[in-house]
């Protein structure tokens, strides 16, 4: 089995030698894929992020009429929700990640829909992330209504990918290429 740490930094490594014109290309085609899933259509109120470190960028589905939060590092470990209605309500975290400046929160129960950033992730749906288990206390928050949809790009796509016993399965994957229903 592949060590998890030594992945991770392989995964994050190519992701941040991406120039920003291969990002915006690529982030403009998963934004399109992931608005043709049904239930990211029905879904009213929305988690996404801040792109990091040539994360695929989910900001141009803000234009969407839907209301959006993005997450706010908390020193605990745990993400809050907050609404963000243009860029202009973010500021920079402490690690250097847009974050929304503005007090309407959201419970992560009464998300319908929250889009995760994948450092690598296999068909069935288990995802790698970076490390520190934020997304993992906030899925563990999560309604079992709640979309659970990954973000990534094609090549972050792993074989073997072992999951833990708190990690929450993914309900699909979208990258530049496809949607991987899981």
């Amino acid at each position: 089995m592949i060590d998890k740490h030594q992945l991770r930094q392989s995964l994050k490594q190519r992701r941040r030698a991406l120039n920003a014109e291969d990002i915006a290309l690529a982030s403009d085609q998963a934004c399109q894929s992931l608005r043709s899933i049904e239930r990211f259509q029905q879904a009213k109120h929305v988690a996404i992020y801040s792109p990091f470190a040539g994360e695929i960028d989910p900001l141009a589905l803000l234009q969407q009429d839907k209301q959006f939060y993005l997450p706010v590092v908390e020193d605990n470990f745990a993400m809050r929700f907050i609404a963000v209605n243009d860029s202009e309500d973010m500021a920079l975290n402490r690690y250097g990640i847009l974050e929304p400046t503005g007090n309407q929160t959201i419970a992560v129960f009464e998300l319908e829909a929250i889009v995760i950033p994948l450092v690598g992730f296999n068909r069935r749906g288990d995802r790698l992330g970076m490390g520190a288990g934020y997304y993992d206390r906030a899925l563990a928050q999560c309604s079992e209504k709640t979309f659970r949809v990954g973000f990534a790009y094609s090549w972050q796509e792993v074989e073997q990918l072992r999951s833990e016993h708190w990690d929450m399965p993914l309900h699909a994957v979208v990258t530049e290429q496809e949607q991987i229903i899981c």
